[in-house]
C-alpha cells in the first residue's frame, strides 16, 4: 500500500469529524479525501489526485500526525512518477538547513528555507507538544500545515508543518493559530 503522512489537523473536516477524540488518538478510521501530487505552477494540467482509503493512525495529543492510507498501491504511485520521501533516522542538529514545502493559501506549492532551530515544548490551545521542532522559515501560513520539512543536505523527511506564528495576534497568543512557546513554565 501506499501512505501520507501529513498534520493530524489538516484532516479535519465535515467527513473526518472533531479535532479531539476520547484517548486523543484513533486508528482505523474511516475518512474520505485525496491527496494531491505536482500541483507546482507549472505542473498544474499533471496534477495527480488519489483517494484515501483510511486513516491509519491520528493524534491531537502532542505529536499532531496522521497517517493515511491511499486506495492507490505504491506501484501506481511510482509508474506516475511520485517518489516517496526517506524519514530521517534523527532530527537535524540546530542550525541544519532545512526546506519547508506547502500550499498556502490553496494555491500551487511553495518552498522556503531556512535554519532548524532547538527543539521547544509549543501550546496551541487546547493542545500541549513537547519537544517540537522549530525553525523562522519565511511563512507558509496556516494553509501549509501538513506540508513536509525536509533536511537540505539528506532530502529526508525530517518533520511535518503543524504549526505557525505568522499572522498571529498578541491578543490571540498560545491559541489555535497562535501558538507559543513554553520556557520554565511560561508561555514566551
Amino acid at each position: 500500500p501506499a501512505y501520507v503522512i501529513t498534520s493530524h489537523r489538516c484532516l479535519y473536516t465535515s467527513l473526518t469529524g472533531n479535532y479531539i477524540y476520547p484517548g486523543g488518538v484513533q486508528q482505523n478510521t474511516a475518512s474520505q479525501g485525496n491527496v494531491y501530487f505536482n500541483k507546482f505552477d507549472n505542473t498544474l494540467s499533471n496534477i495527480k489526485k488519489y483517494a484515501f482509503e483510511h486513516i491509519v493512525w491520528q493524534s491531537d495529543e502532542g505529536t499532531n500526525l496522521a497517517i493515511i492510507e491511499l486506495q492507490a498501491p505504491l506501484s501506481t504511485l511510482l509508474a506516475d512518477g511520485i517518489q516517496p520521501l526517506k524519514i530521517a533516522a534523527n532530527s537535524p542538529p540546530a542550525g541544519a538547513e532545512i526546506l519547508m514545502l506547502g500550499i498556502p493559501g490553496f494555491d500551487s506549492l511553495h518552498s522556503t528555507s531556512c535554519t532548524q532551530l532547538a527543539s521547544a515544548d509549543i501550546i496551541t490551545h487546547p493542545w500541549v507538544s513537547t519537544q517540537l521542532l522549530t525553525n523562522q522559515c519565511a511563512p507558509l501560513t496556516r494553509s501549509g500545515f501538513g506540508g513536509p520539512v525536509l533536511n537540505k543536505a539528506t532530502n529526508e523527511l525530517v518533520s511535518v508543518l503543524v504549526a505557525s506564528t505568522h499572522g498571529a495576534k498578541p491578543a490571540e497568543k498560545c491559541l489555535v493559530g497562535s501558538p507559543c512557546e513554553l520556557e520554565a513554565g511560561r508561555s514566551v
